[in-house]
């Protein structure tokens, strides 16, 4: 994919970016993200700080989400497709542009947290009939989701998966630590209760690179002695924190939508053995017995037991971690991810548009 394709590519992601989200990945404090990567490579970023006020009442019905919508539904001509990022602003573009009467091609990334929402399903199932939308889901339990529920035809819903950035993610020699250090990271639908559950049977010690919200939670339970648990503070360290594990136990809750995938990602690049609760909506890339170890939700029986068999055996930590780590690199990494997206733009027909220029933030003029 080429600047020149990019410069008529808008990104549209639903919150607030930093103003030194650049600067921290530049000097290597931060990975990649997949709309900055967009954006290196001449994509115009559209963020909630896009737009000035939008109109009263679309604004009290969608949120805040309606300003990089209404911000973007603008800009519509200059651009020969939209990228939004998720399904919680795919909705209010999709609107926006509707109301304009812009018929600029849409592509829409799937997490599935939205599908229930009952705004999604409304403008997924008017979008059957709208040949200019595409959807990108991010792993095929949730493209089948996509078809059977919503009827939507499937050469119209492409997986396509955020990617992970395989170079700030790299492997480092595994530390001799007497007794091995197991990490768990994140918060949203983690089910750390059944990890605790079998921490004291476990000869290791535990860290679970969590916010406050979950060590609010973590007071009621029974943590042993063997487990720290808060926040890694920065990218850096929560890669130090990978460096330095055995391997990466992932317990989850059983959802239907994407879960644990960055950390997995995360984990999986830096060339770590991974264990994971076995989920409705598991990740194309958890590949049981070669990538990684899944088991059932909320079973401590076994999930200790998989812990057991990774800490006894180096060699199968070994050859998951390698395979991982492959995977990430042939399948996941940026280069791919760009590759994979520009196959789905070929397919734009309308005539190349003008742009202010490849690689720049659209954002709120100051006082308006």
């Amino acid at each position: 994919m080429t600047r020149s394709e990019l410069s008529r590519l808008a990104v549209v992601v639903s919150g607030s970016v930093p103003p030194d989200t650049r600067t921290r990945i530049d000097r290597g404090d931060n990975p990649r993200l997949d709309f900055t990567h967009l954006q290196s490579l001449g994509a115009t970023i559209f963020t909630r700080d896009s737009a000035p006020e939008g109109r009263a009442f679309l604004r009290r019905t969608l949120g805040d989400r309606f300003a990089p919508a209404e911000a973007v539904a603008e800009a519509a001509d200059r651009f020969d497709a939209i990228f939004c990022v998720a399904e919680d602003i795919g909705v209010p573009v999709a609107l926006a542009l509707r109301l304009r009467g812009k018929r600029t091609r849409l592509l829409v990334g799937v997490h599935g947290h939205y599908l229930i929402n009952r705004k999604f399903r409304l403008w997924a199932l008017a979008a059957r009939y709208d040949a200019a939308t595409r959807f990108l889901p991010l792993s095929e339990p949730i493209r089948a989701r996509l078809i059977a529920e919503f009827g939507l035809p499937a050469s119209r819903c492409h997986t396509l998966c955020v990617p992970i950035d395989t170079r700030f993610f790299a492997p480092e020699p595994e530390p001799e630590a007497d007794p091995p250090m197991i990490l768990s990271a994140g918060a949203a639908q983690r089910d750390y209760p059944t990890l605790i559950a079998v921490m004291k049977d476990v000869p290791a010690r535990f860290r679970i690179a969590s916010g406050s919200s979950w060590i609010g939670e973590a007071t009621k339970l029974a943590v042993p002695e063997t487990c720290t648990m808060g926040s890694a503070g920065s990218m850096p360290a929560l890669r130090a924190l990978y460096a330095a594990a055995a391997m990466v136990v992932l317990p989850l809750q059983d959802v239907v939508h994407a879960s644990g995938y960055a950390v997995a990602m995360e984990a999986m690049a830096m060339g770590k053995a991974l264990i994971v609760t076995r989920t409705g909506a598991p990740a194309d890339f958890f590949r049981d017995g070669e990538t990684c170890l899944l088991v059932p939700p909320g079973d401590p029986a076994a999930l200790r037991s998989a812990i057991l068999r990774l800490l006894e055996n180096a060699d199968l930590r070994a050859r998951l971690g390698r395979a991982a780590r492959h995977l990430m690199e042939e399948r996941y990494g940026m280069e791919r991810y760009t590759a994979d997206l520009a196959r789905l733009l070929t397919d734009v027909s309308r005539p190349p548009a003008q742009a202010q220029g490849p690689g720049h933030w659209v954002r709120r003029p100051r006082g308006g």
